[in-house]
């Protein structure tokens, strides 16, 4: 069977994304099927396209530019269907004469993507708001989100379930839409997704057994049991957890099946230096091998503080 274009349904998710940063109800339109269907946070339950699409460019208040990143980009393809899974962060910033603060917020999307006569279009969509920071109009269409707080009675249930909603639990089967780089990225997404969603099965799938790394502020482990045992109670504290982030180097030896990858953590409120270069404000360095399982992770290395890619060019 022939895999569809990665770029052509990368498109896609952008024009999405896009479409929905502007308000525009027509650009919406043409991202999305008649039948569309949306589980949101901060939406409810909403279904048919023209349900979806006034839930969708209701979203901004007049008089600010809205801005919207998506990241952990991951595309699963099974007989003939695809879903994305991966995060977005946005900005809204007042337009002059308003002066405020930014308004910026987390979320995770999963969607899947049907394809028409000639283009791909969402006809599912689930979307979980995790963090908003800052001070502003945003909740006055929006269900207000709970935010950094542990659970209460009579919360909401989440819109996104790892164990249920994800590319990995929809498609179990899925191939990495791409090529052999992809499916190395992949093995990262994987894991951090399984991470800040305390899916710690999905995490065993990321990890050989004789995995070891540096995990500050854990520190060192060794072996999958220390890892996964220390990881599990370390994420436990937090109520959520997102990390932003994106490859940057992806080395691949054929002849011993092993690559390196190198990484970079977005920090949502900087994602910038001052001359618009991309910063970070960690990196990961990364060994991976490949059995019949697939690729594993065997050596894991997070680095705190800022570098900008110019210099962590190199593995």
């Amino acid at each position: 069977m022939t895999h569809p274009d990665k770029a052509i349904v990368q498109a896609t998710l952008a024009d999405a994304i896009g479409a929905w940063a502007s308000g525009d109800s027509q650009r919406i339109e043409q991202v999305v099927t008649d039948d569309v269907s949306l589980t949101s946070s901060v939406h409810g339950n909403v279904l048919g396209k023209a349900a979806v699409v006034d839930a969708l460019c209701l979203n901004w208040p007049q008089g600010y530019v809205v801005t919207l990143r998506t990241t952990n980009e991951n595309f699963a393809l099974e007989n003939g269907r695809i879903v994305f899974s991966g995060y977005i962060y946005g900005k809204l910033e007042a337009l002059p004469p308003k002066r405020s603060e930014p308004l910026m917020f987390g979320a995770v999307l999963v969607g899947e993507l049907e394809l028409g006569a000639t283009v791909w279009r969402f006809n599912d969509l689930a979307l979980e708001i995790n963090w908003v920071e800052g001070k502003g109009p945003l909740f006055s269409k929006w269900l207000e989100p709970r935010g950094n707080r542990f659970w209460l009675a009579g919360d909401r249930s989440p819109a996104v379930v790892s164990e249920l909603n994800s590319a990995w639990a929809r498609l179990p089967a899925g191939h990495v839409l791409g090529d052999r780089r992809a499916e190395v990225v992949e093995v990262f997404m994987r894991y951090i997704w399984a991470m800040d969603h305390a899916d710690f099965a999905l995490m065993r799938t990321t990890l050989s057994d004789d995995m070891a790394g540096d995990f500050p502020p854990i520190g060192r482990l060794t072996g999958i049991h220390q890892v996964i045992g220390q990881l599990k109670n370390f994420r436990q504290a937090w109520p959520w957890m997102q990390h932003f982030c994106e490859p940057l180097n992806v080395e691949i030896d054929n002849e011993t099946d092993t690559a390196e990858m190198l990484l970079g953590r977005i920090i949502a409120q900087r994602p910038e230096t001052s001359a618009g270069e991309k910063l970070y404000g960690a990196h990961y360095r990364l060994k991976l091998r490949e059995d019949a399982s697939g690729w594993k992770i065997f050596w894991f290395e997070y680095i705190e503080g800022w570098v900008t890619f110019t210099e962590h060019s190199g593995l």
